[in-house]
C-alpha cells in the first residue's frame, strides 16, 4: 500500500515494501555484495566493527555501494 508506506515513511524515516525487488534481483546483488566483500577483505581494506574473539564475529561494512556496481546502480533508477 502506497499510501501506508508514505505514512510509515513520515513518521519511522523507512517503511517496507513486500517484494520490491525479484528473487533474480537478490540474486544478482547479493552474489556482487559477496564478491566485493571478499576482494576488499583480500586487499586489506575492508572495514569490521564487532569484538574480536567474541562469540559474534565482526561485521564487514561495504562502503559506498554505488561505486561497486552496476547492480547497485540500478536500485536507484
Amino acid at each position: 500500500d502506497g499510501e501506508q508506506a508514505r505514512r510509515d515513511l513520515a513518521q519511522f524515516g523507512y517503511c517496507l515494501v513486500k517484494d520490491a525487488l525479484s528473487p533474480d534481483q537478490l540474486a544478482r546483488l547479493r552474489a556482487r555484495l559477496v564478491e566485493q566483500a571478499a576482494a576488499e577483505a583480500q586487499a586489506g581494506v575492508a572495514t569490521f566493527d564487532g569484538l574480536k574473539g567474541s562469540n559474534n564475529p565482526p561485521n564487514q561494512k561495504v562502503w559506498a555501494l554505488q561505486n561497486k556496481g552496476e547492480e547497485f546502480l540500478e536500485l536507484l533508477k
